[in-house]
């Protein structure tokens, strides 16, 4: 049986990080002194949606992680809030994540390996069996 790592946490600090992707942009804005918050607030938007944006950086900027991004499901949420709220929401992928790493010290297999130490260390997925094809 083969279980993805898509859908558990592992912690960053005090932070329970939802997928590795977050753990390394997590990382990456420690390094180059951004400051953050995660998760900071949900917000209820005008058609009735829920929406929890992943960062909120001192820039006053949201930043939402996606390693699939759902264009019919996602989009539409982000467009509203950014509408509702008069901000700005940027949307980083995993290929994003790779080149934003490519001139730091931290290489992304590395990070991500580390997030699953420490999902590990903290028992988080020691009921799953295993791990998909793709490591995440």
């Amino acid at each position: 049986m083969t279980t993805s790592f898509y859908g558990y946490s592992s912690f960053y600090g005090e932070h329970c990080l939802r997928s590795s992707l977050e753990h390394i942009y997590a990382r990456y804005l420690d390094y180059v002194n951004i400051g953050w918050t995660y998760e900071h607030k949900t917000h209820t938007l005008s058609n009735e949606v829920r929406y929890k944006p992943d960062f909120l950086l001192e820039t006053g900027e949201y930043v939402e992680i996606k390693g699939a991004f759902n264009f019919t499901y996602d989009l539409p949420k982000v467009q509203l809030f950014q509408s509702e709220y008069n901000v700005k929401v940027t949307i980083l992928q995993e290929k994003d994540l790779r080149q934003l790493i490519k001139p730091t010290p931290f290489v992304f297999e590395h990070l991500r390996q580390e997030w699953k130490s420490f999902a590990k260390v903290r028992g988080i997925l020691s009921a799953f069996v295993g791990f998909n094809s793709k490591g995440t």
